[in-house]
């Protein structure tokens, strides 16, 4: 299927890239080989070649000779003053100079003929100068230079004999830890000595140099940092070696100037300390951490940063102290650490570095034995420079042995991979730069139903996947994408997931093809269920917002939308069962289809909750709509498993702009519509953005938000309405307090939408605990002005006096507020007192019990009422506003009247009546024996300043001829009736 000239052209040169990647990879195994065994075998032969070339093959041994040491510590010394103080001490062989910077001299006193060298053989000599027993110089020297007979020779000095001396002075500067000592040899014996050095030299840098630089070759080639480490590793340790035989005074042939060899070997030292700490943490990390050994390998790292700094901070002869005593604690800790990762099972690489470690130790301590003991050689003949090497073979076994075993994972980690990229019911596949398939395993073989090398992706698939894939090479990122592959098989259409990331070694795309039909059948449901109605199919509140907010971008003519709540729906479920429910929900909905246009969008929101917008449709035309849809639902029945039935439906239909409104308060605003529409009894109720009403939801809403949030809104003011005594209207000051909303215009609105909100929220209790509070702080503040006030009365809502929890705190705010409470008349509704009569006995018995008054509102409106009377003790009647306000029409409502006022005075209660709001109300009230009018015949509600500065409840009314006859029923004669209202209410 691929086989046009272009793709086998691009099918060829795909396969050259991998002919590079295997020779890359043969070069790699190579330098693993090497690594593994050549190193090992290489530092073998250094050892045998250094041992053969150890041997003095001269057949003149050199001839020791003692010497008298003094240390000069005051500057000016004569020749014959450092003679005569170096004579007063006892021979010896060896003179050690113990880290002193001062002068050393020593004077030899065997004889030594003509022809005849002194050699001086300690590489801690930076200089030599000799005299004669005359005082004549016989030479002097120093590393970079040198006059007369004295030369620098192997790791010292040598001092030429042209004429027989008996005795020679020598003077001598050392660094570090030097032991002087002096022996006759020949010409023929120096020079096998030299000899004997400079082969040693050679070896080390031709040994060690050699195999540091291949291992850094290596570690760069297969990008391994522990071949790096190695390589540096054993760079350093090239450089210990030749310390320690005195050949670090050159460098590859180069001599160091002798201002930088001190420094040189300090930082060679610091180094090799740090950068064996490394290894070690690299080597043995996954061990150490199995192990639990944290704290160890923490100090062994914090000591490599303590040498590091001592090597910048001290002198080379503190620095030596320091590294020696840092030295002995690592190696305690390495082979402890050691010891535990062996303990977890033997590791070879771990058994290897612990030799490693106890050859460095072994010679370490020898050295120091040998300074401590002032002996010419150390103990068992195991100097720093066989330790070194011998250190080094160790370390390189261990080396090779880790290098064999993650050779083994890698492997073993490589044949796994192998059998799951063949096993994988996965497509997998590998792309060139070009999107040339260059491999792909069995499953999307079968996937594609050929074998897919040599093809391009666009050709397999389709382009948009290339373009997603490349971007991989653009960005250097991983990529997916979802792509549809129409009859790749016949009459099949397949979805394909298929990703792919870069791969930056090879500089392809490594990606991963899977079937993913069913997949996307899921998806396609799931996000068809998060936007839509799993009964109807109709959108949900979800997809009908992301449906506003469509149109709201498109902002193309103004919106209407509809809140639709079907009446009674509940009965249906209850009468018929659920399956009836259901198919009349969905019966509903294709109704509602069959009268709205294509572009018109239907959502069900609730249990029978529906929300219809019409995107581009002013209110008028929406109108229309409506009004077919509502005969539709409303006018033909509804018919399952035999029955047949009717609805009903209230909706509400709001308008808007395209542009400026909000998803969310457009819905609000529709379901306060119908709600409206609901509660009126109406089937429609419709307003525009321009009509008020959006504002008055939003306000609405925001009430409402705040009493979610457990906050009271802001602008809640109390109010007071007069309620003014009919039989002496002058004589008190008695009133209603109310609750209104102040609107920051400084407006004032009736708090039946706050009401009707926090009832509907069930949070009532919040707004009748801040008035509790709020009117008996008032009334406390203000008590010296209220000496003519009876009664405060007070409404508490029904909700409010059936929550146990509302009612602990009330009573809890009243006691502390006792003398306010007294003047407190608590409203209660009879239909609320008769839900729970005997609740509701007993909180009248306890709220009378605290001096408040209790009265009955409303009464008239319910179907109980006498029964209350009979039951709960009151002391006022408040009749209902609808009975009040005709009776000045109505002689049947002023019998009714007449008799409750005759009721309540006969139950020893005042009665009141309330919404007078005219002066022929007030007359009939009287007529009819009521005790108390209010209403706004009276008064409006006024603020509470208002109050604070009036006599009597009379003081407010405007109107004359009101004003004409409450005056005239202040003159009135009372006597007969001495015993009045006012009277019975206080006591």
């Amino acid at each position: 299927m691929c086989g046009t000239p272009g793709l086998m052209f691009q099918r060829y040169f795909s396969q050259i890239d991998p002919s590079l990647r295997r020779g890359k990879t043969y070069v790699e195994q190579a330098l693993t080989f090497m690594c593994r065994f050549g190193v090992p075998m290489a530092l073998l032969v250094l050892v045998v070649l250094m041992a053969i070339g150890g041997q003095d093959t001269s057949s003149q041994p050199a001839i020791a000779v003692p010497l008298h040491g003094w240390e000069q510590t005051t500057p000016d010394t004569s020749l014959e003053q450092a003679r005569t103080a170096a004579l007063q001490s006892t021979p010896q062989t060896t003179l050690p100079a113990q880290f002193s910077k001062n002068p050393l001299w020593w004077v030899i006193h065997t004889p030594v003929s003509a022809g005849q060298f002194l050699v001086f053989p300690s590489r801690h000599a930076l200089s030599v100068s000799c005299w004669s027993a005359t005082g004549e110089l016989l030479g002097t020297a120093t590393r970079a230079a040198s006059v007369g007979a004295l030369h620098v020779s192997g790791t010292g000095f040598s001092l030429r004999i042209n004429a027989a001396q008996s005795s020679i002075l020598c003077q001598g500067q050392f660094e570090g830890p030097a032991r002087v000592s002096a022996a006759i040899m020949s010409e023929t014996a120096l020079e096998s000595f030299e000899v004997h050095h400079s082969k040693q030299g050679a070896l080390i840098e031709a040994g060690m140099g050699v195999l540091a630089l291949f291992m850094l070759i290596s570690a760069w080639i297969n990008k391994e940092p522990a071949h790096l480490v190695f390589g540096v590793w054993l760079g350093l340790g090239m450089r210990m070696a030749a310390l320690s035989a005195g050949t670090d005074f050159e460098l590859m042939g180069w001599r160091l100037p002798l201002s930088a060899l001190i420094p040189a070997r300090q930082w060679t030292i610091a180094f090799y300390f740090a950068t064996t700490v490394v290894m070690f943490s690299k080597l043995f990390k996954t061990e150490l951490e199995q192990a639990g050994v944290k704290t160890p390998t923490r100090i062994i790292q914090g000591l490599a940063m303590l040498v590091m700094g001592a090597a910048a901070l001290l002198a080379y002869g503190h620095f030596l102290i320091v590294v020696w005593v840092c030295t002995t604690i690592n190696v305690a800790l390495i082979l402890y650490s050691l010891t535990r990762v062996l303990m977890q099972g033997f590791d070879r690489a771990a058994a290897w570095y612990g030799a490693s470690i106890v050859v460095t130790l072994a010679a370490g301590m020898s050295e120091v034995v040998a300074a401590a003991l002032s002996l010419a050689k150390p103990p068992m003949m195991l100097t720093s420079v066989s330790a070194a090497v011998i250190s080094a073979l160790m370390a390189s076994l261990a080396i090779a042995e880790r290098i064999r075993s993650e050779r083994e994972e890698k492997d073993e980690a490589k044949s796994s991979a192998r059998r799951a990229y063949e096993g994988s019911p996965i497509g997998l596949f590998t792309l060139s730069s070009t999107g040339t398939v260059v491999k792909g395993n069995p499953a999307m073989q079968r996937m594609m139903g050929f074998d897919p090398v040599g093809c391009t992706l666009m050709t397999l698939l389709e382009q948009q996947a290339w373009h997603a894939l490349s971007d991989a090479f653009d960005n250097a990122q991983s990529s997916e994408v979802e792509v549809q592959v129409a009859g790749l098989r016949p009459n099949t259409d397949k979805w394909f997931l298929v990703r792919g990331s870069l791969d930056a070694k090879t500089h392809q795309i490594e990606g991963s093809i899977q079937d993913a039909t069913e997949a996307h059948a899921s998806k396609q449901a799931l996000e068809f269920l998060a936007s839509h109605d799993p009964l109807t199919a109709c959108l949900n509140l979800r997809g009908a917002t992301a449906e506003l907010e469509q149109i709201k971008q498109a902002a193309v003519g103004p919106v209407s939308m509809v809140y639709l709540d079907l009446d009674r729906f509940k009965l249906v479920n209850d009468l018929y069962g659920h399956p009836a429910g259901d198919h009349v929900l969905r019966e509903v909905c294709m109704r509602m289809r069959a009268c709205v246009r294509a572009r018109d969008a239907i959502a069900r929101v609730g249990g029978d909750e529906f929300l219809l917008v019409f995107p581009s449709t002013a209110i008028e035309e929406a109108h229309a709509i409506v009004e077919k849809l509502m005969a539709s639902l409303c006018e033909s029945l509804f018919h399952f498993d035999g029955k047949s039935f009717s609805l009903s439906a209230s909706a509400g239909l709001v308008e808007s702009a395209a542009q400026g409104f909000h998803a969310e308060d457009m819905i609000s605003a529709a379901d306060a519509a119908c709600r409206m529409a609901k509660k009126q009894g109406k089937r429609l109720v419709e307003a525009n953005s321009a009509s008020g009403f959006y504002k008055k939801n939003k306000e609405e809403l925001e009430i409402a938000r705040c009493l979610e949030d457990g906050r009271m809104p802001q602008g809640l003011t109390l109010f007071m309405q007069p309620i003014m005594s009919l039989k002496n209207p002058f004589a008190s000051l008695n009133f209603e307090v109310l609750l209104r909303l102040r609107k920051p215009d400084g407006s004032i609105l009736g708090a039946v939408g706050l009401i009707e909100t926090a009832e509907f929220l069930g949070k009532i209790t919040l707004i009748d605990r801040w008035v509790l509070r709020t009117t008996l702080e008032w009334i406390e503040q203000h008590m010296p002005h209220l000496s003519r006030t009876k009664f405060i009365s007070v409404n508490l809502s029904g909700a409010s006096m059936n929550d146990e929890v509302f009612l602990g705190d009330a009573f809890a705010i009243l006691s502390q507020h006792r003398e306010a409470a007294s003047k407190l008349c608590l409203e209660i509704t009879e239909t609320v007192a008769l839900t729970d009569i005997k609740n509701t006995i007993k909180f009248v018995e306890r709220a009378r019990q605290l001096g408040l008054r209790i009265a009955i509102d409303d009464f008239g409106s319910g179907f109980a009422g006498f029964t209350y009377l009979r039951d709960v003790p009151s002391d006022s009647l408040k009749l209902d506003g609808s009975l009040v306000q005709s009776i000045a029409t109505n002689p049947a409502t002023h019998a009714i009247v007449h008799a409750c006022a005759g009721l309540a005075h006969s139950l020893g209660m005042t009665c009141v009546g309330e919404f007078a709001e005219n002066l022929p109300i007030i007359k009939a009230l009287v007529d009819a024996g009521v005790s108390y009018a209010q209403g706004y015949g009276i008064s409006k509600p006024v603020e509470p300043e208002r109050i604070l500065t009036a006599q009597s409840s009379a003081d407010f009314i405007q109107d004359a001829d009101t004003m004409a006859f409450v005056r005239k029923l202040s003159l009135m004669d009372f006597t007969a009736r001495a015993d009045t209202d006012d009277e019975r209410l206080l006591h």
